[in-house]
């Protein structure tokens, strides 16, 4: 769902140097877009703490991590599972305004799910924290930090070491599972519930094998970025191709099926500047500057101006003729891009005002909000959405 410290979910995976102010738009009911309030929505990107500056963010299912310039780790919104690592959960743990979690300055990473976080600092070490109940989504093991030796499914509310003895590149959250890129062989490995295949490890869709701590997927290849909803997307280190693997039910893995895929399958073969995926669909942006959509389109989130179910796709189909697309960012039914002249454009569902285009009408071709040349966008939310703007 969402991802970070590179550009968020989306982007190359290089850190993030352009500080910026944090804009948050959308649903507001549990306080996720962290204007100090709940329950009002905002239409239009709104300003969180101006005189903050910002390094990377993520959006959950209804809440949001943020690392700011010092180093330091906020997060607000629901936290119903402990997702927010303020060493609370159940139903009256929400917040509505950036709260800082622990006191470390070296946070370089967060991804959040649906209701589960993860992190990475500048040393490599890995954290999660949130809902570990669908099989050890969180990959926690004994202290002792042998690999595979689970001591329960518990939820976590505050970050707890993961993935002990290695150092670690980048990680994201999927829906029920998590995916990592090690820094000594840049593989990646997964763990969680292997339903639909999500992990990766070529084992069949079908099975319901589940891992709490770190297997390599079926892959020697090195990678550079991943990013996991459903289905997870992963550019190789050497040619920044694209492999996909996982939940296919609409096609969002790009095979031209619409059968569920268990073993890393590549998509595009070309160095990709960005991918992005939703929770039916996925996007990327070519070398070229082009933009290119498959998945569900129910909501026009493909951006190809033909919405309905009938109308999803299976491979990849470009949108529009520009040759200047750069970022890319969405929710589970929306889509976000940044053009290179820093222009910024959303579509598909406009629910709680996740387009940010003061209105409430769905769009299904690629819609220009305004001069937001975001480097960074918090995508993940099901409908609230955010950005940093240097």
């Amino acid at each position: 769902m969402s991802i970070t410290a590179t550009k968020l979910m989306t982007v190359s995976p290089t850190i993030n140097t352009n500080l910026g102010v944090l804009y948050m738009w959308g649903n507001n009911s549990f306080g996720q877009l962290g204007l100090g309030t709940t329950g009002t929505n905002r239409s239009v990107p709104v300003v969180v703490n101006a005189t903050d500056q910002w390094k990377t963010m993520s959006c959950g299912n209804s809440f949001t991590a943020a690392i700011r310039a010092d180093g330091r780790l906020f997060t607000w919104g629901t936290g119903l599972s402990g997702q927010l690592g303020l060493n609370n959960s159940g139903m009256s743990a929400y917040v509505s305004s950036p709260t800082q979690v622990g006191s470390d300055t070296d946070w370089n990473q967060v991804s959040c799910s649906s209701s589960h976080t993860m992190a990475v600092k500048t040393d490599g070490r890995l954290f999660a924290w949130g809902a570990n109940r669908f099989q050890d989504t969180l990959g926690v093991w004994s202290p002792s930090g042998q690999l595979g030796t689970v001591t329960d499914s518990l939820d976590r509310s505050s970050p707890t070491q993961v993935g002990l003895g290695y150092s670690w590149v980048m990680v994201t959250a999927g829906n029920t599972h998590t995916a990592a890129i090690r820094a000594d062989n840049n593989r990646i490995y997964t763990w969680g519930i292997n339903r639909n295949g999500r992990l990766g490890l070529n084992v069949g869709t079908g099975a319901v094998l589940a891992t709490s701590s770190p297997v390599q997927i079926n892959s020697n290849d090195p990678f550079k970025f991943v990013v996991a909803t459903s289905a997870t997307a992963a550019l190789r280190a050497t040619d920044g191709y694209l492999f996909m693997w996982g939940v296919n039910n609409n096609g969002q893995v790009g095979n031209n099926a619409a059968l569920d895929v268990s073993n890393p399958t590549l998509i595009m073969a070309d160095n990709l500047k960005s991918v992005f995926t939703g929770n039916s669909h996925t996007m990327a942006i070519k070398s070229d500057g082009t933009l290119w959509t498959w998945g569900d389109n129910t909501d026009g989130e493909l951006g190809s101006g033909t919405p309905g179910a009938g109308n999803a796709r299976s491979s990849p189909v470009q949108v529009t003729a520009d040759t200047d697309w750069k970022i890319l960012g969405g929710g589970n039914s929306h889509s976000m891009a940044v053009k290179s002249n820093g222009t910024f454009y959303t579509w598909g569902a406009p629910g709680s005002g996740r387009l940010g285009l003061n209105d409430s009408l769905p769009r299904s071709t690629p819609t220009l909000v305004g001069a937001y040349n975001f480097a960074v966008l918090g995508s993940g939310g099901a409908n609230f959405s955010g950005g940093i703007l240097p």
